[in-house]
């Protein structure tokens, strides 16, 4: 995914629409806050206040917060409030 690719996916995250791949849709607020940490080869995303929502469909459709995002070299886990962490791997959401 080159550099024209993230940006175009980081700026549908704050349309109304959001981003949307497969069955997940990333939705951000106007603002969002965070903090960026380093733990060896992972880097922590936490959302401040105002976070992201995911929305997805297994059986109906379920939306939650955002609380963080681990990244590492092959994919990463978005970090969900009171619901199970969500893994994905580069390829799966490469366009």
């Amino acid at each position: 995914m080159d550099l024209l690719n993230i940006y175009s996916m980081l700026n549908e995250m704050f349309t109304k629409a959001g981003y949307k791949r497969g069955a997940f849709k990333i939705h951000c607020p106007s603002t969002v806050e965070m903090k960026m940490t380093t733990v060896g080869d992972t880097v922590k995303l936490d959302f401040i206040n105002s976070r992201p929502t995911v929305t997805f469909k297994k059986f109906i459709k379920i939306s939650r917060e955002v609380s963080g995002v681990f990244l590492s070299k092959s994919g990463g886990t978005i970090e969900l409030n009171n619901f199970p962490d969500l893994p994905f791997e580069y390829e799966d959401i490469d366009s």
